[in-house]
């Protein structure tokens, strides 16, 4: 049935719904009508999802959901049928299950439809339509779905009887039980999948199912009925974990689904496993369970990830909670510090009051007060996330990477090294106006004085997160350096880090793709580093947005420990940020620019009570727009710098210059924040500049270990730090001027 004959029958069920009242006497409707399965609509489902038809011989059969899409035209008809106690326009599906019994392909198919019980109650009135799909006589496939019409409410009344297939739909809460919050209880119980669904993919649904229920595809008309948003068809959340867990079709299987209450777009979800057969779709921002599933039967997972392998956040009431760690861990680092403690544990909401907290944290870890902070921190941090199979964080071992080992790419370009350092005829004046610490002028200047140093045979550099824009990853391919990308295959900068090998006289090692993401397989990544020829130096070069950057730090914590227990000469290395806080010698200077502009913000400060750029001795450089999984992922870093360097190892931390990221340029916000330092002479660096900066330290370093070995203050002694250290005011306050000097810029 085409869209518009669809709409004609909900069009026409509209005016006919004054004549619904009692229950249908006598036979229940039915229909019986021949459909056509096509390979076209097969794609037209799958790419609902983003992804096209499975390859191979699951892409030969039709999936479950197709078989649904199929049924659906006819079961409107019924439900159109104006004996019945509802209307089409703002029914919802309540419970729908679903059997395979034989797999099918393409082509012609028999469809018989009929009502198979009708209901009416306070909650409203039902009616149950199930649907058999039968090829050559023999019966395939049968599904049984509940509509509700809220509308539709009476006295008690009921015809036809519940079928054995509608009584398989699953009652989680009865089963598995329910928690604090009065939601089911699924403990630490981890996320199979998570699905992020904006508004579009239910007009997608629409378009390729038929289903075009106003409800799902308008805002205006689903607030009619009582929703502030548009709704996701039940059907298609029922599609997408049919998907994740690998039903496609190929083999005999069953399904059932009882819908708890609407999935409003747009919408984060997530599948977990309750057990081998039972499913929640629970609501990422809520923990709300929406949707009970069961599946039985056909499940394909050659091909799919090791979930059990991946870290995953703890949950709190349902939902996960990266709170948990962060709060968490911190408290942890101060359990040798009880006022410093109960100010970490009694800072509620933390986002809202993080930022005084590790200000305070910052300076009892402070690499020249000791590594207990650190060791503690980490342990902490070890308890308190786990892998997704149940295990804690400090449980992690080593493992074989697998797969083909990624390949190794052997430059063929001119290579060698260069004296063309960004912004060397500035440098000298960036030390006399204090954008850079003593330390990195130093360095600075001896590399572009003794290229020598832009090499370094025997030795492979591993890069975490290869392909962020601050990696220095690719600067060091061209300089002829060895590298190790850890870099998923799918990612977009892949292609580039290929470029940079082809062009360099280096080798690039590529991570196979069980062991390219330190988040899903960080142990595996752990395996293929220890595996690398020459001396190792780890460089953790990542960044992601939100809590995914607390996840990415911790994964590679977890690497980094492991490859240093079974390669005791790895050097480790991070990039540390400017918008981070510090504990800092000296005092910084007592006002901001010249003349007018110096008057512009000591006034500005004065009126905003703008914190002062230190505070007993620590330069508190957070800033709101990070937020708190920003400030405790960097914290991770230098607590592992901290305890590694106390033990005698080699470590590289430098802290890189604001910088001009893509994430920065595509925020509006950022983007005019940043225009505006740059008039308070506190200018950002574009992103290759600054990664091409940081990996000339980077080497320095390598050359130098000993830098870092007799220095307590390692952290910020080669910071680029674009004057914020040296700034009288703390940069979060220094923020907001920013913006309206960037705005007032770009007007102009």
């Amino acid at each position: 049935m085409k869209l518009a004959q669809l709409g004609k029958v909900i069009g026409s069920s509209a005016t006919k719904v004054v004549r619904r009242g009692g229950m249908p006497e006598g036979d229940l409707p039915e229909l019986t009508r021949k459909v056509s399965a096509s390979s076209e609509l097969r794609d037209e489902i799958a790419g609902v999802f983003g992804a096209a038809s499975e390859e191979g011989e699951a892409g030969e059969w039709l999936s479950p959901a197709l078989l649904h899409a199929l049924c659906f035209p006819v079961s409107l008809e019924l439900l159109a049928d104006p004996r019945l106690p509802v209307q089409p326009l703002g029914t919802v599906v309540t419970s729908q299950a679903w059997s395979l019994d034989a797999p099918m392909g393409p082509g012609e198919l028999m469809l018989r439809a009929r009502v198979a019980a009708v209901g009416r109650d306070q909650s409203g009135a039902t009616v149950t339509i199930e649907c058999t799909l039968s090829r050559e006589g023999i019966d395939c496939y049968t599904e049984c779905t509940n509509y509700l019409d809220k509308s539709g409410k009476g006295e008690l009344a009921a015809a036809g009887a519940e079928s054995e297939l509608a009584r398989s739909v699953p009652h989680l809460r009865e089963e598995f039980g329910v928690g604090r919050s009065g939601r089911l209880d699924i403990g630490q119980r981890h996320a199979l999948a998570v699905g992020r669904f904006g508004p579009k993919i239910s007009k997608k649904w629409a378009h390729a199912t038929g289903d075009i229920n106003p409800i799902h595809v308008s805002k205006v008309s689903a607030r009619a009925f009582g929703y502030r948003s548009v709704i996701l068809h039940g059907a298609a959340v029922d599609a997408w974990a049919a998907r994740e867990l690998g039903l496609t079709g190929a083999e005999p299987c069953r399904g059932s689904a009882a819908f708890r209450a609407p999935v409003l777009l747009p919408a984060a979800l997530e599948l977990v496993a309750m057990d081998d057969e039972n499913f929640a779709v629970i609501d990422s921002g809520t923990g709300r369970d929406l949707v009970h599933l069961r599946y039985s039967g056909g499940r394909e997972s050659a091909g799919r990830r090791d979930i059990g392998a991946a870290i995953v956040l703890p949950r709190r009431d349902g939902r996960s909670s990266s709170t948990a760690v962060s709060q968490g861990m911190c408290a942890g680092a101060s359990a040798g510090l009880p006022r410093l403690r109960e100010k970490i544990e009694s800072s509620v909401p933390w986002r809202k009051h993080y930022r005084e907290a590790m200000e305070e944290m910052s300076w009892f870890d402070a690499p020249e007060r000791g590594h207990d902070c650190a060791e503690a921190g980490l342990e902490a941090l070890g308890s308190i996330v786990h892998f997704a199979d149940g295990r804690a964080l400090s449980e992690a071992v080593i493992k074989d990477p697998g797969g083909d080992g990624g390949g190794v790419v052997v430059g063929a370009g001119a290579g060698g090294t260069t004296t063309g350092l960004p912004f060397s005829d500035r440098l000298h004046q960036w030390h006399k106006d204090g954008l850079l610490q003593p330390g990195a002028y130093t360095a600075l200047s001896e590399v572009i004085a003794n290229p020598a140093l832009l090499r370094a045979e025997g030795i492979t550099f591993v890069c975490l997160g290869a392909g962020a824009e601050l990696s220095p990853a690719r600067q060091l391919l061209q300089w002829g350096c060895d590298v190790a990308a850890v870099v998923r295959p799918s990612s977009k900068r892949r292609a580039g880090l290929l470029g940079a090998a082809q062009k360099g006289t280096g080798r690039l090692y590529l991570s196979p793709e069980g062991a390219s993401d330190v988040v899903d397989a960080p142990e595996r990544v752990a395996g293929w580093i220890a595996e690398l020829p020459g001396r190792l130096v780890i460089v953790d070069s990542l960044y992601a947005p939100g809590s995914a950057f607390l996840l990415a730090a911790a994964g590679a914590d977890v690497v980094e420990r492991l490859v240093c227990e079974v390669r005791s000469d790895t050097m480790l290395a991070w990039i540390g940020s400017p918008t981070d806080a510090y504990r800092l010698e000296g005092e910084p200077r007592a006002v901001l620019g010249s003349g007018a502009l110096a008057k512009t913000v000591s006034g500005f400060a004065a009126v905003r009570r703008v914190r002062p750029g230190r505070i007993g001795g620590v330069y508190p450089g957070f800033v709101d727009v990070q937020g708190p999984n920003y400030a405790a992922a960097k914290r991770i870093g230098r607590w592992r710098a901290t305890v590694e360097w106390e033990a005698g190892r080699d470590v590289s931390y430098n802290v890189g210059p604001m910088s001009l990221t893509q994430s920065v340029t595509s925020n509006r916000t950022l983007k005019t924040a940043y225009a505006g330092l740059n008039q308070l002479g506190m200018p950002p660096l574009p992103a290759d500049a600054s990664a091409t900066l940081m990996a000339a330290l980077l080497l320095w370093d390598v050359h130098h270990p000993e830098a870092a070995q007799h220095s307590n203050t390692f952290l910020t002694d080669k910071a680029i730090d674009c004057g914020f250290f040296s700034s009288p005011y703390e940069p979060n306050g220094l923020m907001e001027l920013a913006v309206a000097l960037g705005a007032i810029k770009r007007l102009s």
